[in-house]
């Protein structure tokens, strides 16, 4: 793995742990009580004791202290107790990659950072009061001290955590909304295809590089196998491909997609090089490019958030949950991504270096795979359940209906045939069938 997909692999598990923004806060909050102490210590003890309400005698201080430090970890507990409650239930049936979403929402992150920190802070100045009584200023802790500013930082903390905590319950009672998940699944999915499915990549080349991948690809290729015991293909870093191909007079024809699960000795691309023999340092090169992981990753996965809304899809339907209508607003997003995707043109698999060789081949996205892929478990999913298929059927007539989408009319109008072939084996009334085949609504 290069140092480029190492540095990618380790903000994404940052990104997605739930203890590294509260540790820094954590620390944080360690060096502001340090930093509060010595600006205390060379502030005039006494004077704020008599500008501001704060009392300030040692007693008055401890009791503030050690009010807002248990008070907020046991504010803390509980809450978090009971959020995570709440998420397990609402993943049980939306899908359990909700509570994923949970751990990697920074607002989450901070909340806990918040009220974490604000703890440590209260330990740190609580510990620095002192009232004086069997000191000695031999020692160099002698007399009286309290302090003030410090104390008084604290109750701005204590204030930030309320704030925080009534934000934090409106942020978890908006995140396991339906409507706000299915949303924001969607625009992932929206991202992805957008990423995938640039305006122009590899139009211009693609017509002077057919002759070359005929002639070249004629010998026999070398075949690089996975290389890990076993993991997803997270993140392939295209340009590195190139440029070692076109480094080396290589071409490359990548096997795998991102979001494949691959074992080790599984063949990941074939390589056509002048030599007899593949240098192992070229190809320990080009394996570099490969970013693997114990889990899918959306990066350079279109195919993941759409599994997402079909996970969601399916469990609507399912008997236990029985929300036809959560499986209305799937379908809303699968027609927003479908519009999307069929107005891009898919591009080409022959990837060129700069002086316009053929060095990579990688068989893009398909419309056809993206439509086989959605509509095969939704048919499933909806099959026998009136409402729902008559809203996929209404959703494959307003796109067929739609001008810009004439290209890819027919993948639709097959699309559409299947769903009819399922109504006809389904078990509905024949009545039922017959008003989803001549697109009544009522």
């Amino acid at each position: 793995m290069n140092a480029h997909n190492v540095v990618v692999d380790l903000l994404d598990r940052i990104r997605s742990s739930y203890w590294f923004l509260p540790s820094l806060m954590a620390l944080g909050a360690l060096l502001l009580a340090g930093l509060m102490i010595q600006l205390d210590l060379r502030v005039a003890n006494g004077w704020l004791a008599e500008k501001l309400w704060l009392q300030a005698t040692p007693e008055g201080a401890r009791a503030v202290l050690a009010t807002v430090a248990g008070s907020m970890i046991t504010v803390a507990g509980v809450t978090f107790s009971m959020t995570l409650l709440a998420i397990s239930h609402a993943s049980a049936q939306i899908g359990p990659r909700l509570l994923t979403g949970f751990m990697k929402d920074r607002r989450n992150q901070f909340t806990l950072g918040v009220f974490v920190a604000t703890f440590l802070y209260c330990l740190i100045i609580l510990r620095a009061v002192r009232d004086g009584l069997g000191q000695t200023e031999a020692n160099g802790f002698g007399g009286e001290f309290v302090p003030e500013l410090s104390v008084l930082m604290a109750v701005a903390l204590s204030v930030l955590c309320v704030a925080t905590l009534i934000f934090f319950i409106h942020h978890v009672t908006r995140s396991i909304d339906i409507t706000i998940v299915v949303d924001r699944v969607g625009c992932e999915l929206m991202d992805d295809l957008s990423s995938l499915y640039p305006a122009r990549v590899g139009a211009d080349g693609a017509r002077i590089a057919v002759g070359q991948v005929a002639a070249l690809t004629a010998e026999a290729p070398k075949v690089l196998e996975v290389d890990i015991e076993s993991g997803y293909l997270r993140i392939v870093d295209g340009e590195l491909v190139i440029d070692c191909a076109s480094q080396h007079g290589l071409i490359v024809e990548l096997l795998l997609r991102p979001g494949d699960f691959a074992v080790e000795g599984q063949p990941l691309m074939q390589v056509w090089s002048a030599h007899a023999e593949l240098d192992t340092e070229v190809a320990r090169e080009l394996l570099s490019a490969f970013s693997w992981g114990r889990e899918r990753d959306s990066s350079q996965d279109a195919l993941y958030p759409l599994e997402q809304l079909i996970e969601v899809f399916g469990r609507a339907l399912s008997p236990g949950v029985n929300n036809q209508y959560v499986a209305l607003l799937c379908i809303h997003q699968f027609e927003r991504a479908i519009a999307t995707m069929l107005r891009a043109d898919i591009p080409s698999a022959i990837r060129l270096d700069e002086k316009a060789e053929v060095r990579a081949l990688a068989q893009p996205l398909t419309h056809e795979v993206f439509l086989g892929e959605l509509f095969g478990p939704v048919r499933q999913f909806a099959r026998g359940d009136w409402l729902t298929v008559h809203h996929l059927l209404k959703m494959l007539d307003s796109l067929s209906s739609v001008a810009a989408l004439a290209p890819a009319r027919d993948l639709l109008q097959a699309q559409r045939m299947m769903m009819e072939r399922e109504i006809n084996e389904s078990a509905m009334a024949p009545e039922e069938k017959a008003r989803l085949l001549s697109g009544e609504s009522t």
